[in-house]
């Protein structure tokens, strides 16, 4: 799952959001007083990506955008955030914008206590609105395309993810349905977590 997948399945407390959020950039760092609900949302994330990559309608999505390709995982991961903003009212008692706009204010309040490559992460998120930018062709394939500038910095040679972008429309309304059918199960999953059922 992509960022704004992670926020939705974050407990809706800041900290929590954070580390959902940012747990790719921080990694396995700590620092002074990181909160242990930040470490959750760092854990969370952790096992609700395991969940997804090993979930059999995420790899029939890989599978619709080819047979090979190393990207198709993480091109995957864009189309269901892009497939969430479309449908967030199904899954969120809260509208898209106002999720997003108290995320950005809560975590730029944070932001002195991050590191340095956090900061400049959080900075570049809410200067470009990308968590609400999802929710268009266009902003899928500008978040597309920045993947591809990120890995040509990197000195990637292969097939970049914005090559995707054909067989996305063409397998549009099949990928829509695998989002429709998998992000009940990651919900549920993440519930199941949250409340254990006692034996």
């Amino acid at each position: 799952m992509n960022w704004l997948a992670h926020l939705l399945l974050s407990d809706p407390t800041p900290d929590a959001q954070l580390g959902g959020v940012l747990a790719d950039v921080v990694k396995a760092r700590t620092w002074p007083g990181m909160s242990e609900e930040f470490r959750a949302g760092i854990a969370r994330h952790r096992r609700v990506d395991a969940f997804t990559d090993a979930h059999p309608v995420f790899a029939a999505s890989r599978q619709r955008l080819g047979e090979s390709g190393s990207l198709r995982g993480v091109v995957v991961d864009l189309v269901y955030d892009h497939m969430l903003s479309r449908h967030w009212d199904a899954f969120s008692g809260e509208p898209l914008r106002a999720s997003v706009d108290w995320f950005y204010a809560e975590a730029q309040a944070r932001m002195p206590d991050y590191p340095e490559d956090a900061q400049r992460f959080v900075q570049a998120l809410v200067a470009s609105d990308l968590l609400g930018s999802y929710g268009t062709l266009d902003g899928l394939a500008a978040a597309l395309q920045r993947i591809d500038r990120r890995l040509r910095n990197k000195g990637w040679d292969l097939l970049g993810a914005s090559a995707y972008l054909p067989v996305i429309s063409e397998k549009y309304s099949d990928l829509e349905q695998d989002f429709l059918a998998f992000f009940p199960a990651v919900l549920a999953f993440v519930a199941a977590e949250a409340n254990p059922t006692t034996c």
